[in-house]
């Protein structure tokens, strides 16, 4: 088992003895994975975000309520003959 607490810290993955007989562990082992899947979607959304204000990697500034995002500005949209609008 200490081989395996080795590669978890190694991936930077979590590291919890389960067990399906008994079910110890199973719950804190899906509350950490589901908890940084949470993170990791909450860290991409932000950095989407500012990316798309005018920085690059997420170094825009913070949007703010009341923004105006652009999505696809200028960008022609497959079987619109009128030249890059949605409706």
């Amino acid at each position: 088992m200490a081989a395996a607490r080795v590669v978890a810290e190694k991936f930077n993955v979590p590291f919890v003895l389960t067990s399906a007989f008994t079910g110890e562990g199973v719950e804190e082992m899906f509350m950490e994975l589901v908890g940084r899947a949470i993170d990791n979607e909450a860290a991409g959304m932000a950095a989407a975000a500012a990316a798309t204000l005018g920085g690059g990697e997420g170094e825009g500034e913070e949007a703010k309520e009341g923004d105006t995002i652009k999505l696809g500005e200028g960008a022609p949209i497959e079987g619109d003959e009128g030249g890059g609008g949605c409706c």
